[in-house]
């Protein structure tokens, strides 16, 4: 049960997910474009501004999320985040603060439907419960 998400929001600025089990498998590049940019808009040099992926969940067709941030340190990159949840619905963002904590946002997945519940009823997006009556996620191996 894969599947990707992804949506280009600056040219060629851009994050995907790819989601197997309860691991989701991010990638994201930021251009060089947008890198200038966010300087001139944010009064801070690129590489001084704070970057993270912000990971949103939507666990049991809940309109409030569980966020979680995960600094990045690179322009382009790949990263495993572990959701302890299976399969939920997502959304990730790309996000620079400066020192003054304004917010920029660089990219991000498609946007979440706001009645989740929609979503329950479409055969496309078939609930994991509706095939087994139980799930339990073991955490990784070491």
């Amino acid at each position: 049960m894969n599947f990707d998400r992804a949506q280009e929001t600056s040219g060629t600025d851009w994050i995907k997910a790819k989601q197997v089990s309860s691991l989701l498998i991010t990638e994201w590049h930021v251009s060089a474009v947008t890198e200038r940019a966010s300087s001139i808009l944010m009064h801070e040099d690129y590489e001084s501004l704070y970057k993270i992926i912000r990971l949103s969940l939507y666990p049991d067709g809940s309109k409030q999320p569980i966020r979680y941030d995960y600094p990045m340190y690179s322009s382009t990159g790949k990263m495993d985040l572990h959701t302890r949840l299976g399969f939920c619905a997502f959304q990730l963002k790309l996000l620079f603060f400066n020192s003054s904590n304004m917010m920029l946002t660089a990219a991000k997945t498609p946007d979440i439907p706001l009645d989740l519940s929609d979503r329950m009823n479409d055969p496309s997006h078939a609930d994991y419960r509706l095939y087994f009556s139980a799930y339990t996620d073991y955490g990784e191996w070491k």
